[in-house]
């Protein structure tokens, strides 16, 4: 794993070099997990005082969906203990739902429809080929879960006139909290990249 220092550095001499925004140059980060440049364009980031939060006892309940935080070594399963309610999506029994109060089935990206970032930034829209084994895909838990919750918000999966897949999210915030980058490093190469 690289330090944050290390980016930093590294991303500093990607922009004094010229080697960002030009075919065959610049920097790739690749992140476990799919789609980490996808919802840092949505503007969704990671709240960093959730680790603070969870390991205090503050954080009563926590919902994952799709990731292993567990099995990525950035919580532990003793630290999910002290959640009154974890929920997992996930299409495999990873580490984390070993440990959670309640797994729900997910989609793997061959039973789901939707866009991912490349890691040269190119968006790149994939199709269903394969009926979820789990009865539904993503966006129709994320449409049950947000009709229990009161929201009434049917997420879909739409195909626009060229062909790009499109997901479909309320705008009120109230399903994912949009943050603004604030790594100066990440801040400067998105500027540099256009995203």
């Amino acid at each position: 794993m690289v330090s944050p220092e290390a980016v930093t550095i590294l991303a500093d001499l990607a922009l004094v070099t010229g080697k960002c925004g030009r075919p065959r140059n610049g920097l790739i980060v690749v992140t476990p997990g799919g789609n980490l440049a996808g919802l840092r364009k949505a503007g969704i980031g990671t709240e960093n005082s959730i680790q603070d939060q969870l390991t205090t006892g503050k954080l009563k309940g926590l919902f994952v969906f799709g990731e292993d935080p567990v099995g990525a070594g950035l919580l532990s399963a003793a630290d999910l203990e002290k959640l009154e309610l974890l929920v997992v999506v996930s299409p495999w029994m990873t580490e984390t739902a070993g440990a959670a109060s309640v797994v729900l089935p997910g989609a793997t990206p061959l039973e789901s429809c939707g866009t991912y970032i490349s890691c040269d930034g190119k968006e790149r829209s994939f199709s269903r080929i394969q009926k979820p084994l789990g009865g539904f895909d993503n966006l129709q838990v994320i449409s049950a879960l947000t009709n229990a919750l009161g929201v009434n918000h049917s997420a879909d999966c739409k195909v626009d006139a060229t062909g790009n897949v499109q997901l479909m999210l309320p705008e009120d915030g109230k399903l994912f909290k949009t943050v603004a980058v604030v790594d100066a490093a990440l801040r400067r190469f998105n500027e540099k990249i256009g995203v």
